[in-house]
């Protein structure tokens, strides 16, 4: 390989390069077992994943802006981000609950707006 190419090679990828070195030198400086550490970071980067794919999945679904707007609601009450985000998933997913029980095949975004106020009474009464 003549250094030309090495050369472009390495500022198309000086992030992931930089990324790599500062990674060694803190893994060293860390004082952990390397495999403790490779243990970590795929157990993280799984929960991660998981995570992601299970904010997405309802979006991809179509039920977006259903989801956006439970959360967004959940927020001008005055609940923290976090918070909301929480609320929100978990009322989302009551609701689908709710509609897998009275719908035989499936259902639509309209289905599952119609049992949201259903959904948050329920947890409104398991707060009581």
């Amino acid at each position: 390989m003549d250094k030309n190419r090495l050369r472009d090679a390495a500022r198309n990828n000086i992030v992931t390069i930089m990324f790599i070195v500062l990674c060694a030198v803190c893994m060293a400086f860390s004082g952990y077992a390397p495999n403790y550490v490779l243990y970590e970071l795929f157990g993280r980067l799984s929960r991660n994943m998981f995570i992601v794919l299970s904010l997405i999945i309802p979006i991809v679904a179509g039920m977006g802006i259903n989801f956006a707007i439970t959360i967004g609601a959940m927020a001008a009450q005055g609940m923290s981000p976090s918070s909301s985000a929480a609320v929100g998933v978990y009322l989302h997913g009551l609701a689908g609950d709710l509609a897998a029980e009275t719908t035989a095949v499936g259902y639509r975004v309209t289905d599952l707006a119609r049992l949201l106020p259903k959904a948050r009474a329920q947890i409104t009464e398991m707060d009581e």
